[in-house]
């Protein structure tokens, strides 16, 4: 009927524009634009810094109550963005997680994500996250799904701890009291891994300047082998959307 048609639809468009937005966040120092059913849904310069690139996506009120990440521990970098206590969602789609240049899945992160904020939030809630990791290509198992959207670690329980650590210094810089006595390593043998996948800038002080040093690693998705700045139409009847890219 038509309700399933809109249903599939709504659908269809939202798990497109998620995927430009992951390869948006991916690659802040390439241009996007997503066109769907004829009305432009964000148009992105590119930029070095990863604030602009966030802010434009997540808009201007939900940034506006996320907490900056920068901690680097051994070799590996965590930076980005984190929700407060107080603005959390009723899933964990928002977490998104760039790994070495590529959006991804890994359930060592969510569990490290879900220890920092420990009882800061109630159970069943998330907080929304932009965290870009990187870390050595061989700590890193890219292989575990088909599509390379879920990894795994070679050293979890080391990663979990360095995440958390990570969040846990961005909320105390943020002014969020947190609980101090908990111990920097989680009480876990081995997080396990799920096969589950989950406008324009103002400047403000409160933040800092992030720059975004692509690593040399494919995109998240297999874009056509088209020249920067043309258009991939998808010719769907019910969903019509274009994506152009341009660097």
């Amino acid at each position: 009927g038509s309700d399933e048609n809109k249903t599939k639809v709504f659908f269809e468009d939202a798990f497109i524009e998620e995927i430009v937005l992951l390869l948006s966040l991916s690659r802040p120092d390439i241009a996007f634009e997503l066109i769907m059913n004829h009305k432009t849904v964000f148009r992105l310069p590119p930029s070095s810094d990863i604030r602009m690139r966030t802010e434009m996506l997540t808009g201007k009120d939900e940034f506006s109550s996320m907490l900056p990440v920068d901690y680097q521990e051994d070799d590996t970098h965590i930076y980005g963005y984190v929700s407060k206590p107080g603005f959390t969602r009723s899933s964990r789609r928002e977490q998104r997680i760039i790994i070495n240049g590529r959006a991804a899945a890994a359930e060592t992160i969510y569990f490290a994500i879900r220890n920092a904020y420990d009882t800061l939030i109630v159970k069943g809630r998330y907080p929304a996250t932009v965290l870009y990791i990187d870390l050595p290509e061989h700590l890193v198992d890219v292989n575990v799904h088909p599509a390379k959207r879920e990894v795994r670690f070679r050293e979890p329980l080391k990663i979990s701890n360095i995440v958390g650590a990570a969040l846990r210094q961005a909320l105390r810089l943020g002014g969020i009291a947190i609980n101090t006595t908990m111990p920097v390593c989680p009480n876990v043998a081995n997080p396990q891994e799920s096969k589950q996948l989950p406008s324009a800038q103002t400047e403000d002080s409160s933040f800092p300047t992030i720059a975004f040093n692509p690593p040399p690693v494919q995109l998240p998705l297999e874009l056509p082998n088209e020249p920067a700045g043309n258009i991939v139409q998808n010719t769907n009847d019910e969903t019509n959307a274009s994506i152009s890219t341009a660097v």
